[in-house]
């Protein structure tokens, strides 16, 4: 199973991301924007253990991995209030006056 050695920011977005090693040695970032970032030759590996010796920041020996709170949306505004239709209008077309709530002889005012 796959064990969080740090994080990293992601070479994608930038925004911090999980440093991962799965169970035979190869590290990937775990981005919640991006998802996962796998490299599997050696030259992507070498790159991602640079990044991470100069960029990351390692979990405390010992430490349960940190889970960083989710962001919080932004509220969304309240849609605006819909006028009320014009009760004296009179329905236009064939559909209009074929769903009109009004019975028939109403209708022809």
């Amino acid at each position: 199973m796959a064990e969080q050695v740090g994080w990293i920011p992601c070479a994608e977005c930038r925004k911090r991301a999980k440093a991962m090693e799965d169970k035979r040695g190869k590290m990937y970032t775990d981005c919640s924007d991006c998802g996962v970032n796998k490299y599997q030759t050696n030259k992507g590996q070498e790159t991602i253990r640079a990044r991470f010796a100069t960029e990351g920041e390692p979990l405390e020996v010992g430490g349960s991995p940190v889970v960083e709170p989710p962001e919080k949306p932004e509220p969304k505004p309240e849609p605006p209030a819909q006028a009320e239709p014009l009760q004296d209008q009179k329905p236009r077309g064939f559909f209009g006056n074929l769903f009109s709530s009004k019975p028939p002889w109403e209708r022809a005012k």
